[in-house]
């Protein structure tokens, strides 16, 4: 049984083998194939001159014409010598080689012989030959270990090597790759060009002089490692063309070697193998792999190796254009990225340039000097930052878009740089706040409380971006009187400032600067909930009414990005993972007390002041603050081989990183229309009246210090003798049985709810109202949807929890309402 089915199994192979053989498409290129002749001696030096060895060939179909010449396997007739054909064992047929003229498709079986110094046949193989369209294949298995096949071309078919002239006793210096820009030519039409190419030179320095010596050269040229064009003269060493190059399929990217073996005739014995080093040909990076911080722009250099050149029409003077070609960012994956419950992206590198990569200068035909063409560009990256859970690794690629008539550097690809983004910086889970009245806390987690008196403040500033928030205090509940909570807020970076002033009777939400127009996302989540990312990614939450008391309270939570790390500045500290120097001035010296500390960053008469309704903000755009722009490069194709070929060499270029971003609720652009609307048109009319819009705003901006009616401390909701043990239980339960605490709790990370329930406990006591619960209860929510949108893995993985969640949060948070409208927030607007 068991014989039977290896029977079987042999016969299957057999079938496999000859329905192989049938198929003429199936054969590659035998490698080496210039080494194999019985004429060449190898060194075996791994780098200079290395045996063939076929002990792991693939066995299938080799091709085994190389530069236009058939090669053919030497037979019994004219038996290698031991250590020739580039190997050690070299292997040749036992028998007469088949007549090539009668060779067809259909594979002959043939003996080849492993040649030993003690046996001239020590090991058979049995191969196949056929032929295909006038071309020689031979089926190859693999061979005993430093043995390999012979091929001699065509001068040495059937030429006894064995009596031919011994090697030359001439030696070579050392030889160098050097590259060569020349300009060919070219006739059409009666008009002559001279077009430009590229030459490979295997020059020789050092080494005796036999240029008038009867030799016969043979230069080889490794690509990559391979001999990948041979060429023998009596002239001297070979010359490399471009033309050469691109006939065999390569391009710029790669590796040249030359290497150059003497003899005293086409059958005599070569010497040694003289050999340059390596040259790279192409665009040299000096990273190809790149470690960055998510807070780091980092500069990639690139430097030319070879001359670019441009044409021009013989016997005129060169054209007054700059020499130049450009080379694009090409993004191997698509950019996708979106702003919802949760930030998603996939590709994230940014260009911080103008420009998709970098410009290469090059010489027109007669320019005295062509170093110029081989100038070190810098190209700056960076990263966007949209979530925790963004990819860590990204590949950047860059391609020449076009090259005029230098052909060889059209299309040209440059090896993919792999950047790989690193989390050494403690960012996660960082939040700044300042709650109910308000209850302040660091971004490295200080807590402290800012209510001794009203005031406008430098809430958070970035001093490397210039991004700032701003907060404004007022009285809860009447003028001049404790406790304080916050009404109004202010969020700017570049050119466009937000606001939401709900100070006294002034009730406004909208933008006072939209001169980016990108520089803020602003999207609103419900009729009381607003959230604005900034260009870097910090994330700021703002929080209309918590209590439904109070229309002027505000809640403001701020996500820090990396880009935060270490430079920042104001009441949420340094953020800079110690807390010891929250606590700062404006020169940075480290505050002991508190109120010394919040006094420093009140906003004095030298600061800018964004909390006010204006059609007047004195900001600059993003550029103008000297900051560089995001810029993105729209080339994607699933067929590399077409990508980039029709791309605009401008990037597109925005003071947002979230270029390319589809952006759910976003309310950013009707914001900035509205406010084109009322201020920057020459003259609005009503009921026949004139209105200055600065005017307006200067009239709307005055409310913000008025009041109609005093408020009074109780109310409704309030309950006398509420004892601290009842504060304590009511806040506990409240925060403990919320459903952020018993549902999310996981999503809480960066609030301490121990300090969110003293917080409670405070409030209600103090103020003998039980309603302050709610307030807190909702910062546990707001936390809670920041959690899901900063962990886009979770998020995207557990989509019925987020439903629950907004189901939930919303019903209860938003003043008992079933359905979350934007409604109140409009009148506002108005």
């Amino acid at each position: 049984m068991l014989k039977g089915l290896f029977i079987l199994a042999v016969l299957i192979l057999l079938l496999s083998i000859l329905q192989t053989c049938h198929s003429c498409a199936n054969s590659k290129l035998l490698p080496e194939l210039p080494k194999r002749s019985r004429t060449y001696t190898a060194d075996g030096v791994r780098g200079s001159d290395p045996y063939v060895d076929d002990t792991f060939l693939s066995p299938e179909w080799y091709n085994v014409s190389f530069n236009g010449q058939q090669y053919l396997m030497p037979d019994a007739n004219y038996m290698p010598s031991f250590k020739k054909c580039g190997t050690v064992q070299p292997i040749y047929l036992r028998d007469t080689h088949p007549d090539i003229d009668t060779l067809t498709e259909v594979p002959q079986t043939i003996i080849a012989c492993e040649l030993y110094p003690h046996d001239d046949c020590e090991n058979t193989i049995e191969i196949f030959i056929r032929k295909c369209d006038n071309t020689v294949h031979y089926y190859l298995r693999r061979t005993s270990s430093n043995a390999a096949y012979c091929f001699d071309p065509p001068n040495l078919q059937n030429v006894n090597v064995t009596d031919s002239s011994a090697a030359p006793t001439e030696s070579l210096g050392t030889l160098t790759v050097t590259p060569e820009l020349r300009f060919n030519e070219v006739t059409n039409r009666g008009v002559v060009s001279l077009i430009p190419s590229l030459a490979f030179l295997c020059a020789e320095s050092g080494g005796a002089n036999i240029e008038n010596r009867d030799l016969l050269y043979y230069t080889y040229w490794f690509i990559d490692g391979v001999i990948s064009y041979t060429q023998q003269s009596y002239n001297g060493i070979g010359i490399l063309t471009e033309d050469n190059l691109r006939s065999i399929g390569f391009s710029l990217g790669i590796m040249i070697r030359c290497g150059v073996k003497l003899a005293k005739n086409e059958t005599g014995v070569q010497t040694k193998l003289y050999s340059s080093e390596n040259f790279f040909a192409g665009i040299k990076v000096n990273e190809a792999s790149i470690t960055m911080s998510k807070n780091e722009i980092k500069t990639i250099m690139l430097q030319p190796t070879v001359p670019y050149g441009c044409y021009k029409i013989k016997d005129q003077p060169s054209p007054t254009a700059e020499c130049a070609t450009k080379v694009h960012m090409f993004l191997p994956e698509r950019d996708r990225c979106s702003l919802s419950d949760t930030n998603l992206g996939t590709q994230n590198i940014i260009a911080n340039q103008e420009r998709c990569g970098f410009k290469i200068l090059g010489c027109y035909p007669g320019d005295p000097e062509c170093s110029v063409t081989k100038q070190t560009s810098a190209m700056n990256i960076t990263t966007r930052f949209l979530s925790y859970d963004d990819p860590k690794s990204y590949v950047l690629r860059l391609v020449a878009q076009n090259a005029m008539t230098h052909q060889i550097w059209k299309g040209y690809v440059i090896d993919d740089i792999v950047v790989n983004i690193k989390d050494d910086t403690d960012f996660h889970n960082k939040v700044c706040f300042s709650h109910v009245n308000p209850h302040m806390c660091t971004a490295d987690g200080k807590p402290y409380e800012n209510n001794d008196f009203a005031g406008e403040f430098i809430l958070y500033r970035n001093t490397v971006y210039n991004i700032e928030i701003q907060e404004r205090t007022t009285s809860c509940f009447s003028v001049n009187s404790r406790p304080f909570c916050t009404c109004a807020v202010a969020v700017r970076a570049g050119g466009d400032v937000f606001l939401i002033n709900l100070c006294n009777d002034l009730k406004f939400i909208g933008m006072t600067a939209c001169k980016d127009n990108g520089a803020l996302v602003i999207r609103l989540l419900d009729e009381f909930n607003y959230q604005v990312e900034t260009n870097i990614g910090t994330l700021v939450n703002i929080r209309i009414r918590p209590y439904p008391r109070f229309i002027e309270l505000m809640n403001i939570d701020i996500v820090m990005a990396p880009k935060d790390y270490a430079s920042t500045e104001g009441l949420c500290g340094t953020f800079d993972s110690n807390k010891q120097n929250d606590f700062h001035d404006r020169d940075g010296t480290v505050l002991s007390d508190r109120l010394q500390f919040i006094n420093s960053w009140k906003i004095g008469p030298g600061d800018a002041n964004y909390l006010s309704p204006t059609c007047n903000s004195n900001v600059r755009t993003w550029e103008e603050d000297g900051e560089q722009l995001f810029c993105t490069c729209d080339c994607f194709s699933e067929d590399l081989s077409s990508s980039c070929s029709t791309l605009n060499p401008e990037a597109v270029c925005s003071p947002s990183q979230y270029i390319n971003c589809t952006v759910d609720l976003q309310k950013t652009d009707d914001l900035c229309s509205n406010f084109r609307d009322k201020c920057l048109s020459d003259k609005r009319k009503k009921r026949s009246f004139t209105i200055d819009p600065n005017l307006e705003m200067k009239r709307r901006a005055t409310l913000a210090n008025t009041r109609q009616h005093t408020r009074q401390k109780r109310q409704a909701n309030e309950q006398g003798n509420i004892s601290k043990e009842q504060a304590i239980e009511l806040c506990t339960n409240s925060i403990s049985q919320s459903t952020a605490s018993k549902n999310f709790s996981n999503l809480l990370t960066g609030y301490n709810v121990s300090l969110i329930t003293e917080h409670c406990i405070f409030d209600v006591y103090e103020s003998q109202d039980i309603g302050w619960s709610e307030a807190h209860v909702e910062v546990m929510n707001d936390a809670v949807a920041l959690g899901f949108k900063r962990n886009s893995n979770f998020t995207v993985t557990h989509k019925d929890k987020l439903m629950s969640f907004n189901k939930q949060s919303c019903s209860f948070g938003r003043n008992g309402k079933e359905n979350c409208t934007e409604e109140a927030l409009l009148c506002f607007s108005h």
